[in-house]
């Protein structure tokens, strides 16, 4: 017996990341190492394209309320530049949006990346 499993540290000990439990996600084999939002138990990769896919949806709440007030007062008379220093604003935030995008495509490429490779090892190690 190796001596992880003899410690009660083996990986078959600690529970599996949980990403099956949140809606449009898969089922994950790694480990579960952080919580999200306090209630479930995701590994390192799926918390951190959680958390941007959180940080995206804000920012993009954000310049949703900034297009609502631009539609409600930029015709209204309110001062030329306030309503610049708004515009640019949301234009901060749509380009802030675009790089947490792209983030988000590279955690997700990662993660796929790295979910085919146990697998593929698993296979080498059983044959």
């Amino acid at each position: 017996m190796r001596r992880e499993e003899a410690d009660g540290n083996s990986s078959l000990s600690q529970p599996r990341c949980e990403i099956e439990k949140i809606p449009l996600e898969g089922e994950c084999e790694r480990p579960g190492e952080v919580r999200y939002k306090g209630m479930f138990l995701v590994c390192g990769p799926h918390a951190v394209l959680l958390e941007l896919e959180d940080r995206a949806q804000a920012v993009l709440g954000s310049v949703f309320l900034m297009d609502e007030w631009l539609e409600e007062n930029g015709s209204s008379g309110a001062g030329e530049e306030y309503l610049g220093r708004i515009r640019h604003e949301r234009e901060e935030a749509v380009a802030a949006l675009r790089v947490v995008r792209v983030q988000i495509r590279s955690t997700r490429k990662e993660i796929m990346a790295t979910a085919a490779a146990p697998s593929r090892t698993r296979k080498a190690t059983d044959g």
